[in-house]
């Protein structure tokens, strides 16, 4: 590479950017980030036609990430330089950053997934590669720094929950290898590195609303460089986040969640079979639909379907079976029994007058317990409904239910 030509023609562009920004920057109808970028890439056409003469790009070139690629062309370079020189204050610092990113075959970084619902106070090593962060303690990033403005004032956010206009409260982290971290743009090169990142999150959120029982919504996620050398020499900041098909409109700061039991929890979940991991992920994720909902009926829906999907093995006879096998999983002595089969009945009462006159009350019969609060029978449930998912992930399978009903708790 003619580092000498490539320096001269940077300095000469970062002169005028000089010259030209003190001016340019007085219109109001362009953002000033905007501006900067228009200018920094209409200044940069010269050192653009150098690069492109340069061996190092006779090929076009991309920036490897976990699940897909961003272009490293002159077109995009050339810009990319003038804003290192300009940030750096040093044509020669630029070049030599340039020469680092070609040079560089194998990079560190890592995978990021954020929610909101719980903030914790430290970082938590949730298995062998997996950290539970606070969304604070996140190195920083582009997309942390985006997050973390506050957006009361900006664009409409009507189909925004307000909770979203904050940053989130914490992140999930895995480190990542990338190799090669740059390769010629025609290369057949498959990703499959996200998918399985995501997966794995997904499964750990599910432990830990698990362990609260606790709302949580997943917000945006990334992937980052830990070398920001290399990470700027990526296009954008670009996130990734699933739809949320039920969002609240609040959410509260979950204090309860245990997250040494969703640590222990998810090292048993990943020992299961796949059947029985499927029904456990079910259940997780009915339980979490079922916190995130706003109304006891609604909640009773989603508790019943985590409860069958476990608890079931034969069709009839549900309210039953369910309301007895949930205490004998649950509970060691009779009242407590007692108690669990009761409050499991109530809410499936209440399930069932949704389901077939399209209302409840706000007050429902629990046997032997008189009336109670719709609410606080449901709240209960939910408790007791992830009581059922712990244990039935620690057995590792069902158990043989004629014989359970019939002896002393497993």
């Amino acid at each position: 590479m003619d580092t000498v030509a490539l320096t001269s023609e940077i300095e000469s562009a970062l002169e005028q950017l000089a010259r030209k920004l003190p001016n340019d920057m007085r219109a109001d109808d362009v953002p000033v980030e905007f501006r900067e970028a228009m200018l920094e890439h209409e200044l940069s056409l010269d050192i653009q036609t150098l690069l492109e003469a340069q061996s190092e790009f006779a090929s076009p070139r991309m920036v490897n990430s976990l699940s897909g690629a961003t272009g490293f062309q002159p077109p995009f370079v050339a810009p990319m330089l003038l804003r290192e020189a300009r940030h750096r204050q040093s044509s020669e610092a630029a070049v030599a950053w340039l020469q680092k990113v070609l040079n560089t075959e194998r990079a560190e970084g890592i995978a990021v997934e954020t929610f909101w619902g719980f903030t914790p106070t430290e970082s938590k090593a949730l298995s062998d590669d997996v950290q539970l962060v606070p969304f604070s303690s996140l190195p920083p990033s582009r997309q942390k720094l985006a997050l973390s403005e506050p957006r009361f004032d900006s664009s409409p956010r009507l189909a925004a929950p307000v909770f979203t206009w904050q940053a989130p409260t914490a992140a999930l982290v895995r480190p990542a290898v990338i190799q090669p971290y740059l390769r010629n743009a025609g290369d057949n090169f498959q990703w499959d590195k996200g998918g399985a990142y995501s997966a794995l999150f997904s499964d750990v959120r599910l432990c830990l609303v698990t362990s609260g029982p606790a709302a949580i919504v997943r917000g945006p996620g990334w992937f980052q460089y830990a070398d920001p050398d290399l990470e700027s020499a990526r296009l954008g900041s670009g996130t990734y986040q699933t739809h949320q098909e039920i969002t609240p409109l609040t959410m509260d700061c979950n204090s309860r969640l245990d997250v040494a039991q969703a640590a222990t929890l998810f090292g048993q979940l990943v020992k299961l079979n796949a059947g029985q991991k499927n029904k456990a992920r079910t259940a997780m994720q009915r339980l979490g639909l079922a916190c995130l909902r706003r109304w006891p009926a609604d909640r009773a829906l989603e508790l019943a379907i985590a409860l069958e999907a476990l608890l079931v093995d034969s069709s009839g006879e549900n309210t039953f079976k369910i309301g007895l096998r949930a205490a004998l999983l649950t509970a060691s002595d009779l009242e407590s029994r007692r108690r669990c089969r009761a409050i499991i009945e109530a809410m499936y009462g209440i399930r069932s007058s949704l389901m077939h006159s399209g209302q409840t009350k706000d007050i429902c019969i629990v046997r032997g317990y008189g009336k109670l609060q719709t609410s606080e029978v449901v709240s209960e449930a939910l408790r007791i409904t992830a009581l059922v998912i712990q244990r039935m992930i620690r057995l590792g399978a069902p158990p043989d239910w004629s014989i359970l009903e019939l002896s002393s708790p497993v």
